[in-house]
């Protein structure tokens, strides 16, 4: 076996056997400054790009795996009605809904690429028979409200953060402390164009992150396609080494290739960067792949969902 990760025929699922050897461990205090100065060089390993401290450390890091999901999602549907079609000059034509009441909400990114940064929101509510349902939903600038019911056994609350990938294809990625659900933000024109669509693994399952719940893997990330760039790849994160007294960890990388305006998502190439190798376990590189971001969205832009 080589040091990249081991496959399953399906390409659903890796697992990343442990680089044989590490340095040992010499840790010295390390100045915010120089962990700055350090996310941003690693950020250049992966093609360059700009943003915070956190999301230029985690652009370069990613390493990441599609598990089989334990949080299922519904079928998209519009929060109180039918999607919207595709505005005239770009985005998503109003759809004269509204986010429900109760609802938290988060500025995002520019998910319907319009040129005008969007809103995700996250609700909980009772149906008719008692039942609780959960929501992710976006609000376009333009006016457009959509959203897919989701059901998640954490016991802690929902998260989610999205991005614009490129110019066509948008991501929303919502994380429940264990794993983190791969949503594609769908846009076009006609009846039901824009939509949250859950990304569809090989086995036609939704892809879904690992945060260590599994041991699959540890974080997300997004790297700049080209130095300077503004487009953006998924990856996944994954820490390993570093749990025997004098060994550092390292962290693997694996491109997350999507298609189909993001509607389908399979593992890309994984790979071991040398200057990811062996690093200092408290410092920027660990915190960042074990969180998740993409771009200049992150733990400090997520919506979360409403305390019950």
């Amino acid at each position: 076996m080589t040091q990249e990760a081991r496959r399953c025929t399906t390409g659903s699922v890796l697992t990343f056997p442990r680089p044989a050897s590490r340095r040992r461990a010499i840790l010295l205090p390390v100045a915010p400054a120089a962990l700055a100065a350090s996310a941003l060089l690693l950020a250049g390993c992966g093609g360059g790009g700009t943003g915070t401290d956190a999301a230029s450390t985690a652009a370069s890091l990613s390493t990441a795996t599609s598990a089989v999901p334990t949080t299922s999602t519904g079928s998209p549907t519009a929060a109180t009605g039918a999607a919207s079609s595709t505005g005239a000059g770009g985005g998503c034509a109003p759809t004269g809904q509204e986010v429900p009441t109760g609802a938290s909400t988060a500025a995002t990114a520019d998910l319907d690429h319009d040129g005008r940064a969007d809103e995700l929101w996250l609700a909980d509510s009772t149906t008719g028979s008692g039942a609780l349902e959960r929501r992710l939903g976006v609000r376009t600038a333009s006016g457009a409200v959509f959203s897919t019911a989701y059901t998640s056994a954490s016991p802690q609350g929902t998260t989610a953060v999205g991005q614009a990938l490129d110019g066509s294809t948008s991501v929303v990625l919502l994380s429940d402390g264990r794993q983190v659900p791969l949503y594609a933000v769908v846009t076009g024109s006609g009846e039901g164009a824009c939509q949250l669509v859950a990304s569809t693994n090989a086995q036609g399952q939704q892809y879904t992150f690992d945060l260590g719940f599994t041991g699959y893997g540890s974080g997300v990330a997004c790297v700049p396609t080209a130095q300077g760039g503004s487009d953006l790849a998924l990856y996944g994160l994954l820490v390993v080494g570093g749990d025997v007294e004098g060994d550092l960890p390292g962290i693997q990388r694996t491109r997350i290739d999507l298609s189909d305006g993001g509607r389908q998502a399979r593992n890309g190439p994984t790979d071991s960067p040398a200057e990811l190798q062996g690093i200092n376990p408290e410092g920027a590189q660990v915190a960042a792949a074990r969180q998740v971001s993409c771009g200049d969205q992150g733990p400090a832009t997520a919506v979360s969902e409403p305390a019950s």
